[in-house]
């Protein structure tokens, strides 16, 4: 158990760590890659060309992040080469860097492909140029559109910017009293070569409470406008209670100490719950029972909380501390024995597993505190609402056996409060 715990330490310690690169402009995280960027289609603009200045984006060179308003987008890695002797400095994202060299002063820095800030160029106290990154090319239908896993929920369409590159992402919100919550969307979003009418450049956020569609104009620098429509199924209650029944077929073997009965195929009744406390931690309720000549059935609680994140948040690590009551009758001759115990868990959970939106993979266990009565609990689940679920119990104490493993799928029954 010991060194179970010191390996999610070290999870924890890795996934919390950001990357920082010196040619970029703070820290920033990485994030996962989810369309393909071919920077042959972007080019840099320059509104003097002037002739001090050669500049060129690096191939090859796509870094996905994630930006503070929770928008993945790519940034490309470019070069800006000055002739000059006076001091050279550029701005660009409200910050102010400092040219290396002599005659030839030089700079390299990465630029948000769907976010492209102008780069402000400066000898000494006048502008010499000013720099933009622009899409060359039209897309086909909605290619270069990313929203966020962070979305996937709430069915965030874009509309009116087809051929352009968008990117979206979204973070929740609940507000009111347990019974009568309500859930706040912050969508923030990002596009190219598009901006407002009144000139403003992305990123923009819009914050959702209903089904309502979003409608606005937006131009670009030929003076073109489109009509632009943000669709979404955002559902406003929120919920913290959900629950879910589970049934199937499992292999079952039961011992007395004297007696061994044959394993035989009976059918397994779970029942499956959680109680949200924040966006990171639950209250879990679980109970599993078979009763056909032998009555086992083990119920547990426990105190959930996300403990590490990984690639991209997709991938997370959640223990599960808590206590379990276990009740085993061998037959209708046999004495009842109810036990309390204390085994550990955790959960493994890899989200929108094999790019599937909203399905999850999940592996369990619970690890027994206590070496002479032995319990092992495995599971693996596959789904979004409904889920397929493998599952494996054994349990042991002087001369009692029994132990179980089967499929059955999960199907939710509600949600309350």
């Amino acid at each position: 158990m010991r060194k179970f715990l010191y390996i999610l330490l070290l999870l924890q310690i890795t996934a919390s760590t950001n990357a920082a690169l010196d040619i970029s402009f703070g820290k920033v995280q990485v994030g996962e890659k989810r369309i393909p960027i071919d920077l042959s289609r972007f080019a840099l603009e320059g509104e003097r060309a002037s002739d001090k200045i050669t500049y060129k984006i690096f191939k090859n060179s796509t870094q996905w992040i994630r930006t503070e308003n929770n928008i993945l987008a790519p940034r490309a890695l470019i070069s800006l080469n000055v002739k000059s002797e006076q001091t050279i400095s550029l701005k660009y994202e409200g910050k102010t860097s400092i040219l290396q060299g002599k005659n030839i002063k030089n700079i390299k820095i990465y630029v948000n492909i769907f976010d492209p800030e102008v780069i402000e160029i400066y000898e000494g106290k006048e502008v010499i140029e000013r720099l933009t990154l622009v899409s060359k090319i039209k897309l086909k239908e909605k290619e270069g559109h990313l929203i966020d896993y962070s979305c996937s929920q709430h069915g965030i369409e874009i509309e009116g910017l087809d051929d352009q590159y968008v990117s979206a992402g979204c973070i929740s919100e609940t507000y009111g009293e347990i019974g009568k919550e309500y859930n706040r969307l912050t969508l923030s979003w990002s596009t190219t070569n598009y901006f407002l009418e009144n000139r403003v450049k992305s990123p923009y956020i819009s914050v959702i409470m209903n089904k309502s569609p979003i409608e606005l104009t937006m131009i670009n620098k030929k003076g073109e406008k489109r009509s632009v429509t943000i669709k979404t199924n955002f559902k406003p209650r929120f919920k913290r209670l959900k629950t879910a029944i589970g049934f199937g077929p499992y292999s079952f073997q039961a011992t007395n100490g004297e007696f061994e009965k044959e394993t035989k195929i009976v059918p397994a009744f779970m029942i499956y719950g959680k109680w949200d406390l924040t966006p990171e931690t639950s209250f879990r309720f679980f109970d599993a029972l078979i009763a056909r000549e032998t009555i086992f059935n083990n119920a547990g609680l426990y105190f959930a909380y996300d403990l590490a994140t990984a690639f991209d948040g997709r991938f997370k690590i959640v223990p599960l501390l808590g206590a379990q009551i276990l009740t085993n009758k061998y037959d209708s001759d046999s004495q009842t024995t109810d036990r309390v115990l204390y085994p550990q868990g955790f959960e493994a959970v890899f989200k929108h597993a094999f790019g599937i939106e909203n399905y999850n993979i999940v592996y369990g266990m619970f690890l027994s505190t206590d070496s002479d009565e032995t319990y092992d609990n495995a599971w693996l689940r596959w789904g979004k609402g409904y889920f397929w679920e493998i599952n494996y119990i054994r349990w042991g104490l002087d001369g009692e056996e029994s132990s179980m493993w089967g499929l059955s799928i999960g199907i939710p029954t509600g949600q309350y409060f």
